[in-house]
């Protein structure tokens, strides 16, 4: 192979490999987040709550149609709140000038209320269900509690 033939041929793979990596980096965020939905669903909504998804920079109203995922940050703004239904008889609610983030859900379920109020009433038994803020951590011993962050 010529000079020539090879310099063509590594430019070709640094393009390559080049355009791969700049494709990879501009996938849809949701291809990268349908296999963690969880099993959330929005049970009322009141004024606008923003939502902004693994992965994803801007951030978009919450409709009562949404998908919710791990990994979801929540943002409620001031005059508005939002009631999550989990499984069939518990349910959460973040208050108004709330963020919620939501790291881990299923046999533990694991949130970080950044600031505001969260109300939650869960089913009897539950599983093990924990709240991070930003003073510390607290497990849900009973079945309906406040957690407040100021």
């Amino acid at each position: 192979m010529g000079m020539l033939a090879k310099a063509a041929a590594g430019f070709l793979l640094i393009a390559a490999v080049g355009l791969g990596f700049l494709g990879g980096r501009y996938l849809p965020a949701a291809a990268t987040i349908d296999a963690v939905q969880t099993t959330y669903q929005i049970q009322a909504i009141e004024g606008t709550v923003l939502v902004c998804h693994p992965g994803q920079t801007r951030w978009q109203p919450l409709a009562k149609d949404s998908a919710i995922y791990v990994g979801d940050e929540i943002l409620s703004t001031p005059q508005a709140n939002v009631t999550f239904a989990v499984d069939d008889q518990s349910t959460i609610t973040l208050s108004e000038n709330s963020m919620l983030v939501l790291n881990a859900v299923g046999a533990t379920t694991e949130l970080h209320l950044a600031h505001g109020s969260l109300d939650a009433a869960l089913e009897s038994p539950h599983g093990l269900f924990f709240v991070t803020t930003p003073h510390g951590r607290a497990e849900a011993l009973g079945t309906e509690f406040t957690v407040n962050v100021k």
